[in-house]
């Protein structure tokens, strides 16, 4: 979900679309029909009875070996924002980079959440009843701060931003100081995180202390991204980063079986693996990967894309469903109005606000170095 300002990597901008398509089948076509009560509680609608489909039988099969749709596509995601954002930090303009994850992230996660308290609200209004959300709520979830201070997510995939925020936080610290090339401090940070993933007490009862657990687990995976991007760039041996890459490995499943992600620990594990497989063969295959209009559309605004098909989506599919007792109407129905939302979205919203973010960021960064050239 991330965009260097560097020229596009195209194996990595592919990988956007695949991740965010995963996630997006993986809400749409498991997780909507074998999970209603968890779709009526996203959506605020009673939840209706489970929808046998064609595929659910070789879905259940893969989840029965670990793997699973969502979690390798937000896997994927994490990989990308490894590898892409030390492109991002090696001008050493920390300023500029921040200006530039401001406008990426946050113009058109406001949009996006807009179309989601609309989908929530219409809903509601429906029904009679109030929208249970709070201005407190929204401010937190905004900020992708609601996890930490206790509050409940509108939209539950902006868990996976607040972990990205983190990361960003981590990485920017270490590129200020110049050390996040440095082999020992990538693998000093990875023990600090591990040590926060595991501390006693992240059990769920502290919503600060759990949340900050969770996330670091995640930013153990998200710096193997950033291990291979040094490989790539030429900065690390290829065994140094096998090295830190597997102390990393080693330390994220450990992490993941003791830490808050525990009860689904085989699942995410596995389903790492399976995205890391991928990425490194879209690494090998650099510039052979196939140059699909489609893909390359996909994955332009995988980012808004990624915010409004879930609970907006549920709510859409929902209302269809409910009318018609026919599901694949209802995805036939929701899954283009999501594409076309995020679309506009991306057109009206990302495109503008990330150019303005990259524009102000130059200028700071030419201001960073007159800077040093005339001191």
């Amino acid at each position: 979900m991330d965009e260097s300002p560097q020229p596009r990597i195209w194996f990595a901008h592919a990988l956007r679309g695949i991740a965010c398509s995963l996630v997006v089948a993986g809400h749409m076509l498991e997780v909507f029909p074998r999970e209603q009560t968890v779709v009526g509680q996203l959506g605020h609608f009673p939840p209706g009875p489970v929808v046998q489909t064609v595929w659910e039988r070789p879905s259940l099969w893969l989840e029965g070996y670990g793997v699973s749709a969502a979690p390798v596509g937000v896997a994927l995601f994490f990989l990308v924002s490894g590898f892409v954002i030390p492109f991002s930090l090696r001008d050493g303009s920390i300023g500029a980079f921040v200006t530039r994850r401001f406008f990426r992230l946050y113009p058109t996660l406001v949009a996006c959440l807009g179309v989601v308290l609309v989908a929530l609200w219409l809903q509601t209004f429906f029904d009679g009843l109030p929208l249970a959300v709070t201005s407190v709520d929204l401010i937190t979830n905004v900020s992708l701060l609601a996890p930490y201070t206790g509050n409940p997510w509108i939209e539950p995939v902006l868990w996976s931003l607040a972990v990205e925020e983190l990361f960003y936080a981590v990485a920017a610290i270490l590129a200020a100081r110049r050390v996040l090339v440095r082999k020992a401090a990538v693998a000093s940070v990875a023990v600090v995180l591990f040590a926060i993933a595991v501390v006693p007490g992240a059990d769920g009862t502290r919503p600060a202390q759990f949340w900050l657990a969770f996330n670091a687990t995640a930013v153990l995976f998200i710096f193997l991204g950033v291990v291979i991007h040094f490989v790539f760039a030429g900065r690390w041996r290829m065994r140094e980063g096998l090295v830190i890459g597997g102390t990393l490995g080693m330390l994220y499943g450990i992490a993941l079986y003791v830490g808050p992600f525990a009860p689904n620990a085989t699942i995410y594990l596995r389903s790492s693996i399976l995205a890391l497989g991928v990425f490194l063969t879209f690494l090998k295959l650099g510039d052979r990967v196939p140059r699909w209009r489609v893909l390359d559309a996909v994955s332009s605004i995988s980012y808004p894309l990624y915010m409004v098909h879930s609970v907006s989506g549920f709510v859409l599919m929902h209302a269809v469903y409910v009318r018609t007792d026919n599901y694949y109407l209802a995805l036939a129905v929701a899954l283009p109005v999501a594409v076309c939302g995020a679309a506009l979205i991306h057109r009206l919203i990302e495109v503008p606000t990330l150019a303005y973010g990259r524009r102000l960021g130059q200028r700071l960064t030419a201001r960073s170095r007159s800077s040093i050239r005339t001191a």
